[in-house]
């Protein structure tokens, strides 16, 4: 995702879902199904177009160390606060 390409996950309830977005940054499958993890690759290669780089990179941004660390950071300020 970092480098703009759409990518194909499996809906385990880790937040795999959350990070990838179904359509919009990628697919997202049913875990131990093979035919729909081919079905989502040859989804992506045949419609690379759909997908939108620059979508793609802002979203994987959105979950960096730095962005994840800012947050933090905010959080523990926040509590300081209180």
């Amino acid at each position: 995702m970092a480098c703009g390409v759409p990518v194909v996950t499996t809906e385990v309830g880790t937040g795999t879902s959350f990070h990838n977005i179904d359509g919009v940054t990628g697919v997202i499958v049913q875990p131990r199904n093979e035919k729909a993890l081919a079905d989502a690759i040859s989804e992506i290669c045949e419609n690379a177009d759909k997908y939108d780089p620059q979508v793609i990179r802002k979203r994987a941004e959105e979950f960096s160390a730095e962005r994840f660390d800012q947050r933090i950071k905010e959080l523990l300020q926040k509590c300081l606060t209180l």
